[in-house]
């Protein structure tokens, strides 16, 4: 659970964090995808030396629900240089991004797994 909850921390500080370098410093924030591909690994590595991969699925792809939607809102709340006008930014805000993000959450989840598993 501890596992979990840094990496609910982790994609909070990618949010805000990102999205307000991204404006400050004028670059793409979807760049900080990455970082979120690399929380969940990690968090995917971690939770598989100590839970099957069902649980660790799970976990992972709650923390992909929380991107989708909160993280996602985070990154608009503080204006993310996203290459998108407000409006369109704010139509990304929906069930099937964060069900999207619960998908992708979980493919790199899994990778995280498969790496523990082999080493």
């Amino acid at each position: 659970m501890l596992y979990f909850i840094l990496g609910l921390i982790l994609i909070t500080l990618i949010g805000t964090l990102g999205a307000i370098l991204s404006r400050k410093l004028s670059f793409n924030y979807t760049w900080f995808s990455i970082l979120s591909s690399i929380v969940f690994i990690g968090v995917g590595y971690v939770l598989s030396k100590k839970a099957d991969l069902s649980l660790v699925l799970l976990l992972v792809g709650l923390l992909g629900l929380y991107d989708g939607s909160i993280g996602l809102r985070l990154s608009l709340f503080f204006k993310a240089n996203n290459g998108l006008d407000q409006e369109k930014a704010r139509e990304m805000v929906s069930v099937k991004t964060a069900i999207g993000m619960m998908g992708i959450a979980c493919f790199f989840g899994f990778i995280g797994y498969l790496i523990a598993s082999k080493f």
